[in-house]
């Protein structure tokens, strides 16, 4: 009886580390997400020398400077939109409206950094390093500038999760970044 017993608790021991190891490998993602929808917004310099402090008692800096002065929302808003189409496949719908004149010709280039975590290596689950790539490009005309299409995911269609790191907009000719991912409050 005693054997009986110890064979038990050895196989029960050995399904714990077996089921303890595969969990180890096993990556947690959501069972469903199927759009994300954020704000674009201007982007602004870092505070580098500080002369104040927010409310909150963070250091600030009094002085703002936009990352590119001519460029931006005149009263405008900025929307992205990404969600899946099919397997590996994903739609981008990217709208600014209502820019500054300085914007007008202007062409400009929506980037995303993303890390991947899954089966992306081989079947085998792992995690990419970071990868930074360009949706599309637009050229403002009339105050407005919009990007739709679909695009595959660097490295193909897998079972996995992509965490988005920065979405931005760039200006083509300069490279400075104009808008990027935010949130916005306004008490207007």
């Amino acid at each position: 009886m005693q054997r009986f017993v110890t064979g038990l608790a050895t196989i029960a021991l050995s399904l714990g580390v077996m089921v303890n190891t595969a969990h180890a490998q096993n990556f947690n993602i959501p069972f469903k997400g199927k759009q994300f929808k954020g704000n674009l917004m201007t982007t602004y310099a870092p505070c580098t020398a500080p002369d104040t402090v927010s409310d909150d008692n963070v250091p600030a800096c009094s002085t703002i400077v936009r990352t590119d002065s001519d460029c931006g929302f005149d009263g405008g808003q900025g929307k992205i939109q990404l969600k899946t189409q099919t397997v590996g496949n994903y739609d981008a719908r990217i709208k600014l409206g209502t820019l500054d004149a300085g914007c007008e010709g202007r062409t400009l280039d929506f980037f995303g950094v993303v890390r991947r975590t899954g089966a992306y290596c081989g079947g085998n689950i792992c995690t990419a390093q970071d990868l930074t790539f360009k949706f599309g490009s637009c050229t403002v005309f009339h105050a407005a500038c919009a990007f739709g299409g679909q695009f595959v995911w660097p490295g193909g269609a897998s079972e996995g999760d992509t965490e988005f790191k920065d979405i931005y907009v760039t200006d083509n000719a300069t490279g400075l970044r104009v808008f990027a991912l935010g949130l916005v409050k306004t008490t207007r």
